[in-house]
């Protein structure tokens, strides 16, 4: 079984310490590039710790798709 896509879509990789500016990087990058966002904070899995975080807002979340 041949698994290869055609034609991959490349991912970009923002890295870096809370608080630095991510968020508006991935979604200016995102609509440029008509992508999408997916948050990998590890702290974010857990329903309720919104302390320490820096969870988007509202607006950011409606500037582009965002996924966990």
């Amino acid at each position: 079984m041949d698994n290869k896509r055609s034609n991959p879509k490349p991912v970009l990789a923002i890295v870096g310490p809370t608080a630095i500016g991510k968020t508006t990087v991935s979604i200016d990058v995102a609509n440029k590039v008509n992508g999408e966002i997916i948050g990998l904070d590890s702290r974010q899995i857990y329903k309720g710790m919104a302390v320490g975080t820096a969870q988007p807002t509202i607006e950011e979340l409606a500037a582009a798709p965002h996924h966990l």
